[in-house]
């Protein structure tokens, strides 16, 4: 438990808010919550990072609330990405799941629609830079974050006032869902946890592919290098007089793979799924999803392990179509990942027409061996082994 007020991370350009900003942390201070400002003495800096590092890393270890405010200037900008600093620090926010509140200036915001319709049109009266009005828009058009306009630090004020209320009283509601969890909040957080608790229609598949999702999207550095043909394994030199018996021992690899994630699948889901209508273990099925991203990861480190082999030009066809084996298996499993959730949703947010809705969650696994099994029969024959 922790024995202080919650951070409240103020974000914002500095030069024209900056008024504003001293109202915020005070009101925020007032209301008994911590404001985390980097004008303040109290902001933790690293002297061996920068201006945009500190502020990005502060949001990362040190905002529990993030409330940006979004005047007339777009702000510093880093040269790495071309965002600004505030942008930035708004996405690092977001990928933490922190709940965010923006406020954008009035008078701006009254301009998006116009800017939209005429985005070449002379802004500079209005704004520093029509980028402000990007910014807005992908903030508004992320379906996820409320954009509230103010024209006085009052007015910021007031409304965090009552979204603070709100967030206190979802956190005792949650406090109470979650006596007697400790297993489950141990295992779980953010979206999954919140499904877990909550616990509403077809709860325990929604938990399996949101678990499943975020586990895959680990993983998305290494299926790049698997689409860039990448090597990143180190080379293995294979002699002819050895290939024959390094190819069994990779198809048979190949086939353990498979084995492992059909019985995931059709063994381990089912029993963490538990049959309808009885409880089901959140844990369980938080574990399974996990344990079915693993075996993807296992089959996209056999693909670059297989690529990685040296052998004689002649054989060089027979590894490279022993490296796709799984390839059908690995790209389903994937998309299957990352489509199932969407699915749920749809089918649960569906109209009520009386008509049955059909969410096909089934995980087709396949191994396709046949172009492998003729090039490596012919390499045998040109080979004489």
């Amino acid at each position: 438990m922790k024995n202080r007020p919650p951070n409240v991370f103020v974000s914002s350009t500095m030069y024209d808010l900056s008024d504003l900003r001293a109202q915020l942390g005070q009101s925020i201070a007032a209301l008994g919550w911590r404001p985390v400002m980097s004008e303040h003495d109290s902001f933790p800096i690293d002297p061996d990072q920068s201006t945009i590092e500190n502020c990005r890393r502060n949001v990362r270890e040190n905002a529990e609330i993030f409330v940006i405010a979004v005047g007339a200037r777009y702000g510093s900008i880093d040269a790495e990405s071309g965002k600004s600093v505030t942008n930035l620090e708004f996405e690092e926010a977001r990928s933490r799941g922190v709940p965010a509140y923006v406020f954008v200036r009035k008078d701006v915001l009254a301009q998006l629609a116009i800017w939209k319709a005429n985005p070449d049109a002379d802004y500079s009266s209005i704004v520093d830079t029509p980028r402000i009005f990007e910014f807005i828009d992908s903030l508004r058009g992320s379906g996820d974050t409320w954009t509230f306009g103010f024209e006085s630090a009052q007015d910021i004020i007031d409304t965090l006032s009552r979204q603070f209320a709100f967030l206190v009283q979802d956190a005792l509601e949650v406090r109470q869902q979650t006596r007697g969890q400790d297993r489950v909040l141990a295992e779980l957080h953010g979206n999954a946890l919140k499904i877990a608790l909550q616990r509403g229609p077809y709860w325990k598949y929604r938990l399996f592919a949101t678990v499943l999702e975020e586990e895959l999207d680990r993983y998305v550095n290494l299926r790049q290098e698997i689409e860039l043909n990448l090597a990143s394994e180190q080379a293995t030199y294979v002699h002819l007089d050895s290939f024959g018996d390094w190819i069994q021992d990779r198809t048979h690899e190949a086939g353990r793979l498979a084995e492992t994630m059909a019985t995931i699948v059709n063994d381990y889901l089912p029993q963490a799924l538990a049959k309808d209508g009885e409880t089901g273990d959140p844990v369980a099925i938080a574990q399974v999803a996990r344990r079915l991203a693993q075996a993807w990861e296992d089959n996209a480190r056999w693909t670059l392990r297989c690529r990685a082999a040296r052998v004689d030009e002649r054989a060089e066809r027979v590894v490279f179509l022993l490296s796709q084996l799984n390839s059908n298996m690995r790209e389903d499993t994937w998309e299957y990942g990352h489509t199932m959730l969407n699915q749920i949703d749809q089918a649960i947010q569906a109209p009520d027409t009386g008509e049955l809705v059909v969410v096909k969650l089934e995980l087709t696994l396949t191994v396709d061996t046949e172009e492998f099994d003729d090039e490596f029969e012919l390499f045998v024959r040109e080979i004489g082994f």
